[in-house]
């Protein structure tokens, strides 16, 4: 047997090091923000932190209050056809 993984693809290779660069990225992120507070992290990050959290706040609620029932609602008045 040999020691190298069986897959060691590029493209996994750079999931692996997007993921742990975003990691690294969130821990930093979250020392400023225990350490400066909330004006601190906008000073350091910017508005794009900002604009991140309300994006990805409103993807996850579009999804859970709007798609979500939707498609249920779909499909239980198919039931009735």
């Amino acid at each position: 047997m040999t020691d190298r993984p069986l897959h060691s693809g590029r493209a996994e290779a750079g999931i692996r090091r997007g993921f742990s660069a975003f990691r690294c990225w969130i821990r930093d992120a979250t020392a400023t923000f225990r350490t400066a507070g909330f004006k601190g992290i906008l000073s350091t990050y910017g508005i794009r932190l900002l604009v991140a959290f309300v994006l990805f706040y409103l993807v996850r609620d579009v999804t859970l209050y709007i798609v979500l029932p939707y498609l249920a609602a779909r499909g239980l008045l198919s039931l009735w056809k």
